[in-house]
């Protein structure tokens, strides 16, 4: 392995004069660094990063852990950070948890003994176990797109809860009185949106609110869940002519559902989703930019990370804004 000690014999400098210039210290002549970074890719020089970490307690790494990356505003959100890190200089782990609180944790520690100086969350749960623990080792961690019950948390992303009510809200003025809620139990982002929904529910008078949210039963991929919701509401699909989403990515297996019972969307039921998937959607849904939320996350994590607990807000979040489409259109 080349070191710093080769390049100076080589260049005849000393190896103080090697780090300078591989770090791009002041105090060096141009040419003096040119000669030693050409110098250094000649002969294969490829920096300790291990050694470098133990000086200044950084390893230029951070960790991402999202439920799936097959719905794509988590797609398009790990994308934003690692597009916007690599021009950083940073490198970054990511970790899939499918939903699960276990995942989640294993990927949390996982990424902590990798020694990654931050973390990005889309967190399963709103009570995540691990979150004291990051405050006592002052390891700087961030939750996207789902925010959790901790004052002390950093979060950047909309309100779930809002945009659930807001979604459900409008199904009721679009002249809905039977109103299902179709979630799928691998993303991080169900718990909000129940809540929102019942919520908006029971302030139109509906009792018992729960019976009329839908899930699978156990954690699935997106398309499937879809599918596997889709059959626990086949039953009765002919009570409801309103459903809201998760996110659109459940409307795959609604849509079957439909053609089975010859019914369609929006002549017998209406649809809206809490968040939209990507730049085609097709239904009335919450207009979430999980691109820009990706930039604003890793902003705040730098902040983080080189000032601590020194930003100017702890909880960014974003207005929900709601884009009517036809799938929420009574016909005439």
């Amino acid at each position: 392995m080349v070191t710093m000690e080769d390049i100076s014999i080589v260049l005849g400098v000393s190896i103080n004069t090697v780090s300078k210039a591989l770090n791009n210290k002041p105090d060096v002549s141009p040419k003096t660094r040119q000669k030693v970074l050409e110098t250094a890719k000649k002969m294969g020089y490829v920096p300790n990063s291990l050694a470098k970490s133990l000086v200044t307690r950084s390893t230029g790494t951070i960790g991402i852990i999202v439920p799936s990356v097959r719905i794509s505003i988590y797609t398009e959100l790990v994308e934003a950070i690692m597009e916007r890190a690599a021009k950083m200089n940073y490198s970054t782990f990511l970790a899939i948890s499918v939903g699960e609180v276990g995942n989640e944790a294993a990927a949390i520690e996982n990424l902590y003994q990798k020694r990654v100086d931050g973390m990005i969350v889309v967190p399963v749960d709103r009570h995540p176990a691990y979150h004291s623990s990051f405050r006592v080792f002052n390891l700087p961690l961030l939750y996207v797109l789902s925010d959790t019950d901790y004052d002390d948390s950093y979060f950047v992303g909309v309100n779930l809860r809002d945009c659930a009510r807001l979604v459900t809200e409008h199904l009721y003025e679009s002249g809905c009185r039977r109103i299902a809620l179709l979630c799928s139990t691998c993303t991080g982002m169900k718990t909000d949106i129940e809540t929102g929904f019942v919520e908006t529910l029971r302030e139109h008078g509906v009792e018992d609110p729960l019976q009329h949210v839908f899930q699978p039963s156990l954690s699935q991929m997106p398309q499937d869940a879809g599918f596997e919701v889709a059959q626990i509401l086949d039953p009765c699909i002919d009570s409801y002519d309103g459903v809201v989403l998760e996110h659109e990515f459940l409307y795959f297996g609604l849509h079957e559902l439909l053609d089975q019972h010859a019914l369609s969307c929006p002549g017998d039921l209406l649809v809206a989703a809490c968040a939209g998937c990507g730049r085609g959607r097709s239904l009335t849904s919450i207009n979430i930019d999980p691109q820009q939320i990706g930039y604003d996350a890793l902003s705040m994590l730098m902040d983080l990370i080189h000032y601590r607990n020194n930003v100017a807000e702890k909880k960014v979040v974003t207005a929900p804004k709601l884009t009517i489409r036809k799938s929420s259109r009574r016909p005439g």
